[in-house]
């Protein structure tokens, strides 16, 4: 006998219990990438060094900052987009070795 998962729902309802307050798809869709982003850039500190563990902090900082705080769709569009730089940014670093 085979069970299937609706795995979107169950990810549906998690960020609802995660993110209660938002008060529509869209914010719910870029406050759950800055949840993506710090946590695959917490992930990455303990493998990468130097610049790119520098960058990636600077996700964890930016993407905490936002992820759980009150702020309009236009500045959660911000931080998405910053934290999307600065994962590009820290990918060219550890590709390049930069110390």
């Amino acid at each position: 006998m085979t069970v299937a998962v609706d795995h979107s729902c169950l990810r549906r309802d998690a960020l609802a219990i995660l993110l209660p307050d938002c008060k529509s798809p869209e914010e719910q869709d870029l406050r759950n990438r800055l949840l993506v982003a710090r946590d695959v850039a917490t992930a990455n500190l303990g493998e990468v060094y130097g610049h790119a563990r520098h960058l990636n902090l600077m996700i964890v900082e930016t993407a905490g900052a936002f992820v759980f705080a009150p702020a309009s769709l236009d500045e959660l569009r911000l931080a998405v987009r910053h934290c999307r730089n600065l994962i590009r940014c820290a990918a060219g670093a550890e590709l390049l070795g930069c110390a």
